[in-house]
């Protein structure tokens, strides 16, 4: 389920989105494609929807509810998985062709693909990756370390439903990442138990590290190199 056309939601805060593309889990179960979104209200995130796509859905399919959905929210910064570049490149064409976005992508750097001009576009496409995403992971734990996280409610004896189910799916990956050192200066992180997935949970720290990197002081962000 999700907004209707034509509604608008009521944002009280910033709003970021972050998405985790398809193809690349630790398993068939963290395969999907996975949307969190944030609004940033004082000094808590919360967190007014999350959705997920099965594994093999087609991207333009998710690329059109992208759209639909930010349309709805009308999100202040964005991130999503640089493994879906193609279709991120497609929707932030589409973003401003309908007026979603004052931002072309195309005249930045020459209308170049690369990392150095992803960070510049509406839904930035972003390396999940090494130190970069040891500060992502690191900025959301903080976040709920803190106190300062609030998930509504939602029906845990109902979770057939596809919205219950993607709520409880985000509860059970977000204490299924375990940090584990590595030969670098910063710490790698998996998940305890791959059936549970980590799509939502890497979603999560997409949308949570676009408000520290895109505009947000507010957002906790203990990332400190252990």
């Amino acid at each position: 389920a999700g907004p209707l056309p034509g509604e608008r939601y009521k944002k009280r805060g910033l709003i970021s989105f972050g998405y985790d593309h398809t193809g690349h889990g630790e398993s068939a179960t963290a395969s999907k494609s996975a949307l969190v979104v944030i609004e940033q209200i004082g000094n808590f995130t919360t967190y007014p929807y999350v959705r997920t796509w099965p594994a093999g859905t087609d991207d333009k399919v998710i690329e059109m509810d992208l759209f639909g959905l930010w349309d709805y929210f009308r999100p202040d910064y964005a991130i999503g998985d640089a493994y879906g570049v193609g279709m991120l490149t497609s929707l932030n064409d589409r973003l401003y062709a309908h007026g979603l976005t004052d931002i072309d992508r195309r005249t930045i750097g020459d209308g170049q693909s690369t990392g150095s001009t992803w960070q510049q576009w509406p839904f930035a496409p972003l390396r999940f990756e090494g130190m970069t995403k040891h500060s992502m992971a690191s900025a959301l734990r903080s976040a709920f370390n803190n106190g300062q996280a609030a998930i509504p409610f939602f029906d845990t004896d109902n979770p057939h439903a596809t919205e219950d189910a993607d709520w409880l799916a985000l509860v059970r990956q977000l204490v299924n990442i375990k940090a584990e050192p590595t030969k670098a200066s910063y710490a790698s992180y998996k998940m305890a138990d791959p059936k549970i997935g980590d799509d939502l949970f890497d979603a999560a720290m997409a949308a949570i590290w676009a408000l520290v990197v895109r505009g947000a002081v507010d957002v906790p962000t203990v990332i400190a190199v252990s």
